[in-house]
């Protein structure tokens, strides 16, 4: 449907949000807000920022929120804070897989965390906890 739209309307561009439940309603309400700035501004300041806007220069997904792994410091400072409550452990992108599926297979479960954290109604993959399906006390 979402290409239909694109196809049959005549739209040259079409927007179709990746979270249209209520969580979709701030990301709107930031996308209005943003829209009202730019409209404010004179024309060139006005096609600057939008030119140069994370919105408007690259496509919104729902990975588009804060990105703790792009920034380590930040990462580390909030790893410290709870370092009492959680085991942390860094690997190598060779050794994080076959870490993962070695911790699932022994029944530990696992969170997942990476890039962007995410907007809408489901886990898309850089923020989840992860456990062996195949047993039957990862129930719930």
């Amino acid at each position: 449907l979402n290409g239909r739209i694109g196809r049959e309307l005549g739209f040259d561009r079409v927007f179709i949000p990746p979270f249209p439940g209520d969580e979709g309603i701030a990301f709107g309400c930031a996308m209005a807000g943003l829209h009202h700035f730019i409209r404010k501004q004179p024309a060139e300041a006005a096609r600057a920022e939008l030119e140069t806007s994370s919105v408007a220069g690259h496509p919104v997904t729902p990975y588009s929120g804060y990105d703790y792994t792009a920034d380590p410091e930040g990462m580390d400072a909030v790893l410290d804070e709870y370092k009492h409550w959680i085991v942390t452990q860094r690997y190598t992108e060779s050794e994080i897989v076959a870490e993962t599926a070695q911790l699932l297979a022994d029944g530990k479960v696992v969170a997942w965390f990476q890039g962007g954290a995410e907007m809408g109604p489901r886990a898309l993959g850089h923020r989840s906890i992860l456990a062996d399906p195949r047993n039957k006390t990862m129930v719930d």
